[in-house]
């Protein structure tokens, strides 16, 4: 009798399971629009007892599976629009790990691809607030997953600049360079290559400072490696140059310093000064009335002497 009774009973039971599921599923339904983590849990309640109700309850199951991983997405989606993007990060890592359980490879693949822009922005935003360790594990993570992101490398270097890390910034920097020339990336080549530049350029200021010249100089000619058209650097190894009566070097400097600055070059007359007085050195006395006509406008009274003697006096410029 007991074996009849549960088999007269088993038709019985999965009807009001499959009852159940589909009770679970219409609740999850109503609360897809309003609640997300509510219809989760109703969905995963319906998928535990349609599992139960044999093959009429399968379109419950296959319908609850399906809905799931999207509500998960749903929820790390407006967490982003929230601004919360920590949490954003947990909520795209259990989107992944429920369209992986449910078979939905374009969500998992979505929230994968969030993940690492999210991480990049939290990058931007520890950086602003010179929170620069927080900024590079950020930017690891990144890269972790996207190696040959110019944007999240070039980033990583100016945290480490930032953080007094330079020498390791300059070896980010020149990787970055090399890739954005194998990409055509010329926007990052000129960030990366300016950013090189300055590393040197205030470790030239520091040795100056300590009245160390001649590091100094080195600093500046390597800065100029990376961009050699930057205008302080070159400007900076003219009075150097001159100091030392390196004519060739300061005629060579000076001359790129003003055809890189312009019309504008005209304003720095202290180099036209040194530019003349280093023609005037090499018997170049054509270029050098060139250059001191320029500087017969600097503004101290001591050059603007010297420059009208020269000119006057001296070479007797036309």
């Amino acid at each position: 009798m007991l074996c009849l009774l549960g088999i007269f009973s088993t038709p019985a039971l999965f009807a009001q399971t499959e009852e159940e599921a589909a009770a679970a599923y219409n609740k999850g339904a109503a609360l897809v629009q309003t609640d997300a983590k509510g219809a989760i849990a109703a969905f995963e309640q319906a998928i535990e007892l349609a599992s139960k109700a044999g093959e009429a309850a399968k379109p419950i199951l296959d319908n609850s599976k399906t809905a799931i991983p999207g509500l998960y997405k749903q929820i790390a989606d407006k967490l982003v629009q929230e601004q919360k993007l920590e949490e954003a990060v947990a909520g795209y890592e259990a989107t992944i790990k429920a369209a992986e359980k449910y078979g939905n490879e374009s969500i998992a693949s979505a929230a994968k691809d969030a993940i690492p822009q999210i991480e990049f922005a939290l990058s931007g935003k520890a950086l602003a607030a010179k929170d620069y360790t927080g900024a590079i594990a950020y930017l690891d993570k990144v890269l972790a997953t996207s190696p040959d992101n110019l944007d999240a490398s070039f980033l990583k270097g100016e945290a480490l600049r930032a953080s007094g890390k330079t020498a390791e910034a300059v070896a980010i920097y020149e990787q970055v360079i090399a890739k954005a020339k194998t990409a055509g990336n010329t926007e990052v080549i000129g960030k990366a290559q300016k950013s090189a530049a300055n590393v040197f350029l205030a470790e030239a200021s520091g040795l100056m400072k300590e009245k160390k010249n001649n590091e100094a100089q080195l600093s500046l000619e390597k800065a100029l490696t990376f961009d050699e058209t930057n205008l302080g650097a070159l400007q900076t190894l003219v009075q150097l140059y001159a100091g030392k009566k390196l004519n060739d070097k300061v005629i060579e400097t000076a001359t790129k310093f003003i055809a890189a600055k312009g019309e504008s070059a005209k304003e720095s007359t202290t180099i036209y000064y040194m530019l003349g007085t280093a023609y005037q050195a090499k018997n170049n006395n054509a270029k050098a009335c060139e250059a001191y006509k320029v500087a017969l406008n600097d503004k101290n009274a001591q050059i603007k002497a010297f420059v009208k003697a020269q000119i006057e006096t001296v070479l007797k410029c036309k």
